[in-house]
């Protein structure tokens, strides 16, 4: 795609302090879309035949990065 970066980039879902009940909710939603064909379809309707493999998240980087109260270090970054 024109203009479209194949650098990973990572993003997330922030929740005040104290709800890390909704949070387990809200990984375990991911998780579920992330295994069903759903994922697939919607990225092939919106990035047609970018290579899916690359951008979709892993399972082991969900659970890894999801309702932590601080990132591990070499978590990726965002770029200022």
């Amino acid at each position: 795609m024109k203009g479209f970066s194949d650098e990973k980039q990572s993003w997330g879902i922030a929740l005040p302090d104290g709800h890390r009940k909704e949070c387990m909710q809200i990984k375990a939603a991911l998780q579920n879309y992330l295994k069903s064909s759903e994922w697939n379809g919607v990225f092939k309707k919106n990035f047609g035949n970018l290579d899916r493999a690359h951008f979709k998240p892993t399972a082991e980087l969900v659970e890894k990065y999801s309702c932590v109260d601080r990132l591990p270090e070499e978590a990726p970054q965002a770029s200022p």
